[in-house]
């Protein structure tokens, strides 16, 4: 399959709230991404980040290599926009040596946004462009806040296992909750 075009989309999801084009970043949506994480972060939603505040030289350096990696067939990286607007960011990256064969899978959706479907789409879009793209992908995995009950609910249904469970594993709003982790074995 050829390498994606930056900026290329993949597909056009309609939604209660409009049309939502999920395509490939380009290195012009960095600015936008870095709002983007920015504001994410400061939410201290379930993500790693917990209110830290990136620079524009390393969100040009992240989605300068991100870009690379896609072109070496080795990332997926997908931009959900509505109406100019990145509203959610989702991306499985291969792992390297004897991991080869697995992906690791992060995504967010921005608060105004969520509940709405858009989560879910993005993630099968997802799934399925890693399936194509990233060559002998076989398990894709995920770690996820033992609190984020939507997030977990969401995984299981489409097919994630959990296969462990580290107690207290992340500090979340100043509280240790578990950090679970789960599995998609690809057919």
């Amino acid at each position: 399959m050829p390498v994606p075009i930056p900026g290329a989309v993949i597909s056009i999801v309609e939604t209660s709230v409009g049309n939502c084009l999920f395509r490939y970043p380009t290195i012009d949506d960095a600015e936008q991404m870095l709002r983007y994480i920015n504001a994410i972060s400061l939410e201290q939603t379930y993500i790693n980040m917990q209110g830290e505040q990136l620079t524009i030289d390393a969100e040009i350096a992240w989605l300068t290599t991100q870009l690379r990696e896609i072109e070496a067939g080795n990332t997926v990286q997908l931009l959900s926009v509505l109406d100019d607007e990145i509203i959610g960011v989702a991306g499985i990256h291969r792992q390297s040596h004897v991991a080869h064969h697995t992906g690791v899978l992060g995504i967010s959706v921005a608060k105004a946004y969520r509940g709405l479907g858009i989560g879910r789409s993005l993630m099968t879009t997802l799934i399925a462009e890693a399936k194509a793209r990233i060559s002998g992908l076989s398990i894709i995995s995920l770690d996820v806040f033992g609190s984020n009950e939507p997030g977990i609910h969401l995984y299981q249904s489409l097919g994630f296992l959990e296969y462990g469970r580290l107690p207290g594993g992340i500090i979340h709003q100043g509280n240790e909750v578990d950090r679970i982790s789960m599995y998609l074995r690809l057919r």
